[in-house]
């Protein structure tokens, strides 16, 4: 399978070693990091079984977040 970037829309502002943590625990990438009002996204690269599963980590652990989202690599490096 190839690598693919994705969004993780995670509910409330998270700090950044949670992030790290539940992220490098399911096996992906860490890219970038911004909160939109009262969400934490969540930019990071991997195979998209890898990425389905970090989300179910995120909800196991607590956390209210949405579905995983494929987005382009223009979407990554995007600033704001």
């Amino acid at each position: 399978m190839a690598t693919k970037f994705w969004r993780l829309k995670v509910k409330g502002q998270r700090p950044m070693d949670e992030l790290q943590t539940m992220v490098g625990s399911g096996g992906a990438n860490l890219l970038r990091v911004h909160v939109e009002g009262d969400e934490t996204h969540v930019y990071y690269a991997a195979e998209e079984e890898q990425s389905h599963a970090m989300a179910k980590s995120f909800k196991a652990a607590g956390r209210e977040v949405g579905k995983a989202e494929p987005v382009s690599a223009e979407e990554v490096t995007r600033l704001g």
